[in-house]
């Protein structure tokens, strides 16, 4: 069995994602008795700069973290709300217990709040000291704990809205009759046309899913449906595509589709 450190340098970076348990594989580095108030922090000072596009410059925050005192600088090109961030994760997969992690701006390391948080919890789960420079953030003080407090009431309070007004959507939705999620492949218009190709005109199941604009495997499951239906015989399959047992029965065409008839 390998060292903590050799089991660390086998791992890859991009495997990591920094706001979901990023620490949680070197866990064996860290030290249990590191104290984030302590006065003096010599871990290696990381800075991290990102923008949102490729056109956008750096150059303004790499001056302001170097004057910071930043040893080593990741910058990254790509919006903060994504999560696949490969700079970030390298920059993760870097620190240690003392290191400081320092950014220009709060919104450099995530447009998220909750996103934010998990980081920040990450950071002092492992003993590592955050700065945001414009924000004058710095966990090492109890005002940067307090912020991190407020923040987490913030992201919490975020979540809560959020899920309050999805669900006041779906009420006022199915108030209208309609249903939330992915609308249905087949509905009762393609569900008649389907049966009236099959067992009227006898077209397999390939052709029938091209001229209805559905996947054979879709066809396919909504065939296997009747055939449970019918074998239970119950009408659940009818039911739920709005159709008429008896009209699909009959040898009538329930669908006028134009090209059922030029296929007949």
């Amino acid at each position: 069995m390998g060292t903590p450190n050799q089991a660390r340098s086998a791992q890859n970076p991009s495997d990591y994602d920094p706001f979901e348990l990023v620490f949680a594989p070197r866990r064996p580095l860290m030290n249990p008795t590191f104290d984030l108030n302590q006065d003096s922090w010599t871990g290696t000072v990381y800075g991290y700069a990102r923008v949102s596009t490729v056109d956008q410059s750096l150059d303004h925050q790499i001056d302001a973290l170097r004057q910071a005192g930043c040893e080593k600088i990741y910058t990254e090109k790509m919006s903060g709300t994504r999560n696949d961030r490969e700079q970030l994760k390298k920059l993760c997969y870097e620190l240690k217990p003392g290191d400081t992690v320092i950014v220009t701006r709060l919104s450099r390391v995530s447009r998220s709040s909750r996103d934010t948080m998990k980081l920040m919890d990450a950071f002092a789960e492992v003993g590592v000291r955050f700065r945001a420079l414009y924000e004058a953030i710095d966990t090492a003080t109890s005002t940067g704990k307090l912020f991190l407090t407020i923040l987490s009431g913030l992201a919490e309070a975020d979540r809560e809205t959020i899920v309050a007004s999805t669900n006041a959507g779906l009420a006022a939705a199915r108030a209208r009759g309609k249903k939330g999620g992915r609308p249905p492949a087949i509905d009762t218009e393609k569900a008649k046309r389907i049966l009236d190709y099959i067992d009227r005109l006898s077209l397999d199941i390939g052709e029938t899913a091209d001229i209805v604009k559905v996947s054979k495997r879709t066809v396919q499951r909504f065939l296997a449906e009747k055939k449970e239906s019918d074998d239970a015989g119950n009408d659940d399959f009818y039911n739920k595509y709005g159709l008429s047992k008896k009209a699909m029965a009959s040898d009538v065409p329930t669908s006028p589709d134009p090209i059922a008839e030029q296929v007949a």
